[in-house]
């Protein structure tokens, strides 16, 4: 298995995540659905140009007219603000543990920084964000807690970081 710089094996960081598989097979299912859906209403059609007593050119104009209802609200319903559709898949980034945000306790020396960022690092983990917190920290003088917003692999990707800087001995709490 070669490993990335970041000490992730090629297979883990090409491999289809779990929430992937799912959201496709949603995506079949839907289709597999609306596809069904009209099938069955044409083959009924005979029946329901019997019960209503319709024609032919009737009963092929409540199809299409279910159709086309259909097609609106598919458009419609696509028409969603970008920032809304955002701020649902962070959410489920969040849920899934492939965003985390970790507030860490550290002397407030030089160097502690790159080596919290390190060890992150050496798990495989992306920082996106850093933030350091002084004063508004419920902390001792001579320490600054540091939030990390992390990019991870998932739930237990984000358990293993929080045991690597455990064994540190630095003190990691998650926000959920």
């Amino acid at each position: 298995m070669a490993e990335t710089d970041e000490g992730v094996t090629r297979e883990d960081a090409d491999a289809i995540q779990p929430g992937t598989v799912m959201a496709l097979v949603a995506m079949g299912l839907g289709v597999f659905v609306i596809a069904n859906d009209f099938t069955a209403l044409n083959v009924a059609l005979p029946a329901i140009e019997q019960d209503f007593n319709v024609d032919v050119g009737t009963a092929q104009w409540v199809i299409n007219g279910y159709a086309l209802v259909f097609g609106v609200l598919i458009v419609t319903g696509g028409n969603i603000d970008v920032n809304i559709v955002s701020r649902i898949i962070d959410r489920g980034l969040v849920g899934d543990g492939r965003l985390a945000r970790l507030m860490v306790k550290v002397r407030d020396r030089p160097g502690q920084l790159a080596h919290l960022t390190e060890r992150v690092a050496s798990k495989g983990a992306n920082v996106l964000e850093i933030a350091h917190r002084r004063a508004f920290a419920d902390i001792s003088v001579g320490d600054v807690e540091i939030v990390m917003h992390l990019e991870t692999r998932g739930r237990e990707h984000v358990e293993e970081i929080i045991a690597l800087l455990a064994e540190d001995g630095l003190t990691v709490e998650e926000d959920a």
